[in-house]
């Protein structure tokens, strides 16, 4: 190939080792003929004075151009001087940083890119299409990530491992359980062989973002986004959203009157031993699968479940004093899941069935009560010790009417008689999304 003699370089080049923006630089400085410094000579399509961002230096073939400029002669109209800046670019990002939560980790990158079509070193033919300073049809729906260029691409972090093994680690007196179309299997059981690991631990993009201001260079800032491992903390969800625990009311019935046990509540003392515990999961999909949307109770969507029990019935006393229970309670569950009768000791020391219960009610349809000879009806007696009728707080009663429900309970009861814990409640929201992927984060909270 002829030498262009129309240019030559003023002695050696001036390398930097390294600076800063994470690169080596070389930089030449070469006297060229009045002409080539003209625009005719800078755009000359045969043999340009500027050359394409990412040529390679002659003798420092490692190094790519990133910047050209043309200095006047102060002596002479008959020739100019060129600078080339050629960097030394590296594959990789050259800083990066990190911060966690228990539930999000996040990785920030930083890498330079040639601002030009280079497979290894810029963009691929398609992203330097779509490149602001590049496109010709400019898209204002597009953002960063449509032109990522690969080696930032490539910066993504490897998927991390992730199981729900400790799932059965929960501390809790009675074992978690879930019910699934009739079917009774521990909680660990189920999310150990019916939920998918295999897309959890994916990171995500999260935010990006590139400087165009340095010449023949773009400064990319990129962060990937992963969820944290499955854990298990104290107290229960809260559907107001927050962090904050919600207390949850554990309400039982008998003849000594109607007993309420707190737990779980933020900043709260507990009127109860029982403890209350969430399991945080995560799952990384477009929707819900299936499989996690039936242990949550619900579908493939955000939202959650928060249990409640109504009271609604009234008990008459002996001679007309009278008991009226009528209550709607949140966050609240029924003790325990049984079919067993509710009964009432008698005055004669006998006990006397006042209640039947199914899954989720209690009805009071036993009543009125007969005392045997000499009973009178409305709640009067006449000449009888009442020996048959139930009690309640030590007083007898003639009647008691109406019924609870609840929604769900805090222990149940499996085939083989052992008790084990319910859940209590739900709560399923995205925490990171890029375009139509999620990361959902999935609480399930027992009490036992």
């Amino acid at each position: 190939m002829a030498r262009d003699l129309t240019i030559r370089p003023l002695g050696r080049p001036k390398v930097s080792k390294d600076n800063q923006a994470g690169f080596n630089t070389l930089v030449r400085k070469y006297v060229a003929q009045g002409p080539r410094a003209s625009k005719a000579g800078i755009e000359d399509a045969n043999n340009p004075l500027f050359l394409p961002v990412g040529s390679v230096d002659e003798e420092f073939t490692d190094y790519k151009l990133v910047d050209q400029s043309i200095e006047p002669s102060q002596s002479s109209m008959d020739k100019a001087y060129v600078n080339r800046t050629f960097v030394d670019l590296r594959e990789r990002w050259v800083s990066e940083s990190i911060t966690q939560t228990p539930d999000l980790t996040k990785i920030n990158r930083k890498f330079v890119v040639l601002r030009g079509q280079n497979d290894t070193y810029g963009y691929s033919a398609s992203a330097w299409a779509k490149h602001p300073s590049n496109a010709t049809v400019k898209n204002n729906s597009e953002d960063p990530w449509d032109y990522i260029p690969a080696q930032v691409s490539l910066g993504r972090p490897a998927t991390n491992s992730i199981d729900l093994s400790n799932s059965a680690d929960d501390g809790l007196t009675y074992t978690p359980y879930v019910s699934i179309s009739g079917t009774s299997q521990s909680f660990a059981d189920y999310l150990t062989s019916e939920v998918s690991t295999a897309d959890m631990g994916t990171w995500l993009p999260g935010k990006a973002s590139v400087q165009m201001s340095s010449p023949g260079l773009d400064m990319w800032d990129v962060e990937w986004v992963t969820h944290g491992k499955p854990y298990w903390t104290f107290g229960t969800t809260s559907q107001r959203g927050g962090s904050k625990s919600q207390a949850m009311t554990i309400v039982d019935f008998d003849h000594l009157g109607l007993k309420l046990s707190t737990v779980g509540g933020s900043g709260s003392s507990s009127t109860s031993a029982v403890k209350a515990k969430t399991y945080n999961f995560f799952i990384v999909a477009s929707e819900l699968p299936e499989s996690v949307a039936q242990v949550a109770g619900g579908s493939g969507s955000s939202g959650g479940s928060s249990p409640s029990v109504n009271l609604d019935f009234h008990i008459q006393g002996y001679e007309g004093r009278g008991w009226t229970f009528k209550q709607f309670i949140k966050n609240a569950v029924w003790t325990i899941n049984t079919t067993e009768n509710l009964s009432f000791p008698t005055y004669g020391g006998s006990l006397k069935t006042v209640g039947s219960k199914d899954p989720y009610i209690m009805k009071f349809n036993h009543g009125p009560f007969e005392a045997g000879v000499g009973y009178v009806g409305g709640g009067k007696f006449a000449n009888v010790d009442g020996s048959n009728l139930p009690m309640f707080q030590g007083a007898i009663i003639s009647n008691i009417g109406g019924q609870i429900t609840w929604t769900g309970t805090q222990l149940n009861l499996t085939s083989n008689g052992t008790q084990v814990s319910n859940i209590v409640s739900t709560k399923i929201n995205p925490i990171h999304s890029y375009e139509t992927t999620k990361i959902w984060k999935v609480q399930i909270a027992y009490v036992g």
